[in-house]
C-alpha cells in the first residue's frame, strides 16, 4: 500500500480555495421580539437579558412547560428565567435541575423513580453565598432562608451567572 503525498501544486489549489470568498446568509431584517412579560420581570434584569431569554424561546418554553407540570402550586404567570443542571447537597448529591423564576427557586430531581422537589419562595431567601464543593471546587451556591433552612446547590457550570441572576431576582 503506497502513501499519497500531494504535490505543491495540489496543496496550493487547496489553500487557494480556502481564500476564495464564501457567501454567508444575511441576518433577517426583523428579529421577532419575545412576548411582553414586563409585569413579571424583576426590576434588576436588563433588557438584553430578557431578549436573550426570548431568543432561547423554544428551549425556555419547553422548560417552562416542564416547570409548571412539576410544580403545580406555582402560578402559571411565573415564567422561567433560567434552568440550570446542578446537584442538591444532602447526605449524598441529588442530581437534578434548578428552575429560577421571578418569585420562586424550584429544584427537581428523580432518584430511583421517586420525585424529589424543593420549592423556595424568593421572598424567603435571606442569603445567597458562593460555595466551594469539597472546599476545592468553586461551583456551588448556598441559599439560606428566613426559617434558617440551608440549601447547597453544587456542580453549577456557570455559578457566577446564576449567582448574579439570583442576586437581581
Amino acid at each position: 500500500m503506497g502513501l499519497f503525498f500531494p504535490s505543491n501544486q495540489q496543496m496550493h489549489r487547496k489553500t487557494a480555495s480556502l481564500n476564495s470568498p464564501v457567501s454567508c446568509k444575511e441576518k433577517p431584517d426583523r428579529v421577532e421580539e419575545p412576548p411582553d412579560y414586563s409585569l413579571h420581570w424583576p426590576e434588576g434584569l436588563k433588557g438584553e437579558e430578557i431578549k436573550k431569554c426570548g431568543r432561547e424561546g423554544i428551549t425556555l418554553n419547553k422548560y417552562n412547560q416542564q416547570y409548571h407540570k412539576l410544580f403545580k402550586d406555582v402560578p402559571l404567570e411565573e415564567v422561567v428565567l433560567k434552568v440550570c443542571s446542578c446537584a442538591l447537597q444532602r447526605d449524598f448529591l441529588l442530581q437534578g435541575r434548578l428552575y429560577i423564576s421571578p418569585n420562586w427557586l424550584c429544584f427537581h430531581a428523580s432518584l430511583f423513580g421517586k420525585d424529589i422537589k424543593v420549592v423556595i419562595p424568593v421572598v424567603s431567601v435571606q442569603m445567597i453565598k458562593k460555595h466551594k464543593m469539597a472546599r476545592l471546587l468553586p461551583n456551588g451556591l448556598a441559599i439560606t432562608t428566613n426559617t434558617s433552612q440551608k440549601y447547597i446547590f453544587v456542580s453549577l457550570l456557570s455559578r457566577d451567572s446564576v449567582y448574579d441572576l439570583l442576586r437581581r431576582v
